[in-house]
């Protein structure tokens, strides 16, 4: 350790580094010593940047500066150490949002394709930082919306695919061996399930606040926690869902992540049918309201992902996903998919196109101008200038209407009838 510790402060990075790789399993940065030196070490290599870009007139020199490879070195030794020092945390992202800047991503973000060479080696360092110690370190972090921010700002930046990506890999740090994540994993499910036990309507302010509070640095324990209960107890989404205004831009993303993912791995581990192989399951149908709900009353839910899983789900035949489809359109444009038309509606139908929408939409809630505004968000969702899936979606629903009675693992052919699962 004293010879690690004397090549740091020799500024031989070269030769402590292949110290610190033989010592990698004892985790030497947790060394106090040690980890103040890390720190200092990576304190000096931001202030040496590897190369400066061009700057427009007022632009601020963070914005324009490339990192030196160095730097990613300490960052991936260090690790989650750099929770311990707030002010280098978040010098730390805003060099890493101006490396990404530097090498030609706009602030806009970057879509997934049209990326030059320069942009996808930046954005390997910059995912390489995030999984080894920047999204770690959040974790241990408690309730900093600021942090919060500082990393989203960074993350905003590249693609959702990479951002989901990114989630992953910190799900699995936190689920796995890490002490430190493990105890902090059980401290934030504790908090989550006594805020549940006393989350009513009435209450939605005083503990959406505490929710959020616990969301900021460990959302994906958090909302792993609460789908699990919302599948269970489909009488908490109204209040959960109002609770989630209190949410960062970060924490709604990874709200989306987390709905994926419980969407994508009913596949394998449970049934989307109940034991009589005619009703659809009732987490499904509870995490079907629950999107429709979310999907409708928060526009920085990302649905363009949402939308991508249904087309993969599709591809799969896996039909019975249309139902979270149905509820995302009664709740965002006010269009419900009924089986049955009464009198009334039937004879609604030959009036106008007023008439007709009010006959079909007379049991939805809120006003006409917020109906519009989710079909709008719904159409930018399906019509997307890097990937639109109007068109492919609308080709798998009607493939899905003529192979359904062929490609089904129920017996049942009352359940399969198209008309009764695909919406029109």
């Amino acid at each position: 350790m004293n010879l690690i510790l004397g090549f740091l402060e020799a500024r031989a990075w070269q030769h402590a580094q292949q110290l610190l790789m033989r010592l990698a399993p004892l985790e030497p940065a947790a060394s106090p010593v040690i980890g103040q030196a890390l720190r200092s070490e990576l304190r000096r290599l931001l202030d040496t940047p590897a190369e400066v870009q061009p700057m427009e007139e007022g632009e601020a020199s963070t914005d324009s500066e490339l990192l030196a490879e160095p730097t990613f070195e300490v960052l991936c030794v260090l690790g989650l150490w750099i929770h311990k020092d707030i002010v280098l945390f978040t010098q730390l992202c805003r060099k890493l949002r101006g490396h990404l800047l530097a090498a030609g991503i706009p602030e806009t973000g970057l879509e997934s394709s049209g990326a030059t060479p320069l942009m996808l080696e930046a954005i390997a360092q910059v995912e390489g930082a995030m999984e080894a110690a920047i999204l770690p370190a959040l974790t241990l972090l408690s309730a900093n919306p600021a942090a919060v921010n500082e990393v989203y700002s960074v993350l905003g930046l590249l693609p959702y695919t990479a951002r989901f990506r990114l989630y992953s890999t910190w799900k699995d740090a936190i689920n796995g061996r890490n002490p430190m994540l493990a105890a902090q994993r059980q401290l934030t499910v504790q908090e989550v399930r006594r805020i549940m036990r006393r989350l009513s309507k009435e209450n939605v302010k005083e503990f959406g606040r505490k929710l959020g509070k616990v969301a900021h640095g460990d959302p994906l324990t958090v909302f792993s926690t609460i789908l699990g209960q919302i599948e269970v107890y489909n009488n908490m989404i109204q209040p959960v869902v109002d609770a989630f205004k209190y949410l960062t831009s970060m924490g709604y993303d990874v709200l989306t992540y987390s709905v994926i993912v419980n969407l994508a791995q009913s596949n394998s581990s449970r049934n989307k049918l109940k034991e009589d192989g005619m009703n659809v399951s009732l987490w499904l149908q509870s995490l079907a309201a629950f999107c429709g709900h979310v999907t409708r009353k928060y526009p920085a839910f990302h649905l363009t992902a949402l939308m991508q899983l249904l087309c993969n789900q599709l591809k799969n035949n896996q039909s019975i996903d249309l139902l979270v489809l149905k509820e995302v359109l009664a709740k965002m444009t006010g269009v419900e998919v009924l089986s049955d038309l009464s009198d009334d509606q039937v004879a609604a139908m030959a009036g106008g196109e007023q008439l007709r929408t009010e006959a079909l939409t007379f049991t939805m809630t809120g006003s006409a101008k917020s109906l519009q505004k989710g079909a709008a968000r719904l159409k930018d969702a399906l019509m997307s200038k890097d990937d639109p899936m109007a068109v492919p979606f609308l080709v798998l629903i009607g493939q899905q209407r003529t192979s359904i009675l062929f490609n089904t693992d129920t017996p049942h052919l009352k359940l399969v009838r198209p008309d009764t699962r695909c919406p029109r």
